[in-house]
Formats: structure tokens, C-alpha cells, sequence
């Protein structure tokens, strides 16, 4: 038996955008597949207008991960 995390797993499934990032726009936050997606973490200013990491659920529209780094 292989233990895994169900959340790191599920992260690594999803899929992701043509690019793979996305832009962090201020007052705004991420845009993922025409779809706008906003968390606290992006009001900070050492995010702002930086390419993160983004994925998202097909099936499920109010879920996205964002990974900076």
C-alpha cells in the first residue's frame, strides 16, 4: 500500500492552461480559461502582476489553485 495526500493529488490532476500560468492582476486577480478568480493572497503587493502556477476543475467552476514560485 502507497499512502498518498488526497489534496496533492487532486492538484496534480487537474488540468491547466495552454501556458500553464496565469497573470495576477491587480483589483482583479487570475483569469483562468475567461473566468475570473479571486483569493486574499492576491492582495498582497509582492503578488501583484506575477505569473503563477494555476489549475482548474472542469467540472467544478468555483475551484482554481494558484501556486506561486
Amino acid at each position: 500500500m502507497v499512502a498518498y495526500n488526497c489534496e496533492s493529488l487532486m492538484a496534480a490532476l487537474l488540468p491547466t492552461t495552454t501556458r500553464g500560468t496565469a497573470k495576477v492582476i491587480p483589483n482583479r486577480g487570475v483569469k483562468i480559461n475567461r473566468i475570473l478568480y479571486r483569493c486574499e493572497a492576491f492582495r498582497y503587493p509582492d503578488c501583484l502582476e506575477k505569473q503563477v502556477a494555476v489549475r482548474s476543475d472542469p467540472f467544478d467552476i468555483g475551484t482554481a489553485l494558484c501556486r506561486f514560485g
